[in-house]
């Protein structure tokens, strides 16, 4: 998904009610679309349980 554009920004900021100045929205959207790169990251598919090495343990006496 590309990071959102300005004017996706924009609107989002208008639907939550927040008065941001341009200078917010400039120090603010740079950082919006690096979470947005990272929210990307998170979201695919987690490697499956099968793929991970079995955890052991021997307690001793």
């Amino acid at each position: 998904m590309p990071p959102s554009t300005a004017e996706d920004f924009h609107s989002r900021v208008r639907q939550a009610g927040l008065p941001l100045s341009q200078a917010d929205t400039a120090a603010i959207l740079p950082a919006w679309q690096k979470l947005e790169a990272w929210l990307e990251l998170v979201r695919t598919p987690a490697i499956p349980a099968t793929a991970e090495p079995a955890t052991t343990f021997k307690a001793t006496p």
